[in-house]
């Protein structure tokens, strides 16, 4: 170990030792993070209160969980003053027009076929995997972008929030440790800051327990249409709604989890088919601009040491990254939870979890130096992934949920008293109020006036034969595949077999 990781390993030492003061004193010294800090609170403090008296049939959880939805919704509108975007700095000017492209083309009545410039390579938009491509899309001609964006942001939230709810009554968690859980999912310095600085796409990130939620299905043995329809309905929403690199970590860290065994591989298989019928109104105009694809790539984590810094304290800078683009921040709580996460299940119950120790460390390891260069970038579609940092995200989102398990183990037969409690109560809050002054750090200021910002944004001209019909045809094959899924998902009735069973009878292999 170098001069300069002993360094850091020292400052990180000191930081944890001095963390609770500091926080604490951050805390008084910084009004705005008030509000989200006292319902953090509250939460906790709720979800705490609801396991002591929890009894059965009681309506007290389902209280809790509307409570952390609510909570979370909050925290997107604290975050973006209520829809005030900074519409005219960096990425979210392009994410402006984005937005405004489907604004104007709505008007007249169109589709935005072309925009004015080139944007990732293309003018071609509907080719563009990065922009907004969902049903709901048409509500622009009505309102405002930013009131638009805003409730884009709350709607998508609010699907993966029902998979973090799923996930919950999937493990059996208690009220206590799955809310820890969900305030790592919602304001890890990765979703934080990537949305900050404009990054749009990521609201896909919101669909992740979905996907998770099919994973541990998977990995304890479930081989049903339902399982698979959900995980490829989850992937054709991220892609639709423009989040292509979401999709990709998801599609890996599924991947990863089905290596080791021929029925998952059958699973997978399914998923990937479905999935891309579900999305072909998005991949057939991609692959008619762009090919297989070409990209240059930059760097993930330059060190396991600058890995571990960027969980705990302030990201070690890289001439090569943005900010943005290293930090992965869960606080010295959230390491903890992720700790307890890393340690192998023994139990019968939940030994099927380790299953999904496997993808978290290859995507922990692909997110490392130049190693996901040397392996997966010349693939098709995996060429996208040019910044590796971002793979750490879906093993800190498993990591947190085993660790809220294990957790939850422990505070199943713990005794209800002070001893335990307070303790207990002291951790989360220092957890929820280290997470919550770093999200305040990346919160962007209220937008000024949108004067300055373009209204036209598209340039007339007729969509090239191959382009036009590569869309329409691929809408035309998304929409006959989402009505088939809905239908099979509704009625509970698979379509895929021949004998028409229900999906939760096994898919064949």
């Amino acid at each position: 170990m170098n001069i300069g990781s002993i360094d850091a390993v020292l400052a990180v030492t000191r930081a944890a030792l001095r963390g609770p003061l500091v926080t604490l004193r951050l805390l008084a010294e910084t009004p705005a993070a008030w509000a989200p800090a006292l319902a953090a609170v509250l939460l906790l403090a709720f979800a705490w209160w609801q396991d002591r008296r929890e009894q059965p049939g009681h309506r007290g959880p389902r209280t809790v969980e509307l409570a952390a939805g609510l909570f979370g919704l909050g925290i997107l509108a604290w975050l973006f003053h209520l829809g005030q975007f900074p519409w005219t700095e960096g990425d979210w000017r392009e994410e402006w027009t984005f937005f405004v492209a489907w604004k104007q083309a709505l008007r007249s009545g169109g589709l935005p076929y072309h925009l004015a410039a080139a944007m990732q390579g293309t003018e071609r938009y509907l080719a563009n995997l990065q922009t907004p491509l969902m049903p709901y899309v048409i509500a622009l001609r009505f309102v405002d972008v930013s009131g638009f964006v805003l409730f884009h942001l709350a709607f998508v939230f609010a699907v993966g929030f029902m998979g973090a709810v799923a996930l919950r009554r999937e493990l059996g968690l208690r009220l206590l440790p799955w809310t820890v859980f969900l305030l790592v999912f919602t304001l890890n310095g990765h979703i934080v800051s990537h949305l900050s600085v404009g990054h749009l796409p990521w609201a896909a990130y919101f669909l992740i327990p979905w996907m998770l939620l099919s994973a541990i299905r998977t990995a304890r043995g479930d081989r049903s249409w339902r399982m698979v329809l959900i995980c490829a309905a989850t992937f054709g929403a991220m892609i639709l709604i423009g989040g292509w690199h979401v999709f990709v970590w998801s599609l890996l860290f599924m991947a990863f989890s089905c290596l080791l065994s021929r029925q998952r591989i059958s699973a997978l298989l399914w998923i990937g088919v479905i999935t891309a019928l579900l999305a072909a109104a998005r991949l057939a105009p991609a692959v008619a601009t762009f090919g297989t694809g070409a990209n240059t790539f930059i760097s993930g984590y330059p060190t396991v040491v600058s890995m571990l810094a960027a969980l705990v304290t302030s990201p070690i800078r890289d001439a090569r990254l943005e900010p943005w683009e290293l930090d992965a921040f869960v606080g010295f709580g959230g390491f903890l939870l992720l700790c307890l996460g890393a340690i192998p299940f023994r139990e019968p119950a939940t030994r099927f979890m380790n299953v999904l120790l496997l993808p978290t460390a290859l995507l922990l390891i692909l997110s490392l130096g130049n190693v996901y260069q040397h392996t997966l970038f010349r693939l098709p579609g995996f060429v996208s992934e040019r910044v590796t940092t971002r793979l750490i995200i879906l093993p800190v989102l498993w990591l947190a949920l085993a660790g809220a398990v294990r957790l939850d183990a422990w505070w199943r037969r713990a005794r209800f008293s002070l001893a335990t409690a307070v303790p207990v109560l002291l951790g989360a809050w220092f957890a929820a109020m280290q997470l919550i002054l770093r999200a305040q750090v990346w919160r962007p200021h209220a937008g000024s006036a949108l004067d300055a910002l373009p209204g036209e944004v598209l340039k007339t001209a007729a969509a090239e034969p191959s382009y036009f019909w590569a869309f329409w045809c691929g809408a035309a094959i998304s929409s006959i595949t989402a009505v088939a899924v809905a239908r099979m998902l509704a009625t509970r009735v698979s379509s895929c077999s021949p004998s028409g069973t229900d999906p939760t009878r096994a898919f064949p292999y």
